[in-house]
């Protein structure tokens, strides 16, 4: 797979991240607030990863902090 097709794949999964978490947003179920929070965390996850595909090395060096 080479890097673009890996970046457009992440962009996807991050879209998903995003669509899911608005449908869950409002609920006061307790098991669908870990599965928001779940997609916030995968979303972070997959933006911290593109950035690194794209090159930015310093903004995951102050995440690590």
């Amino acid at each position: 797979m080479k890097k673009q097709e890996l970046m457009a794949k992440i962009e996807i999964a991050i879209e998903n991240c995003k669509k899911l978490k608005s449908v869950l947003d409002g609920s006061d179920n307790p098991q669908v607030i870990e599965t928001r929070i779940r997609a916030e965390a995968k979303q972070a996850a997959f933006e911290a990863v593109l950035l690194a595909l794209r090159g930015n090395n310093f903004w995951l060096d102050i995440e690590a902090n």
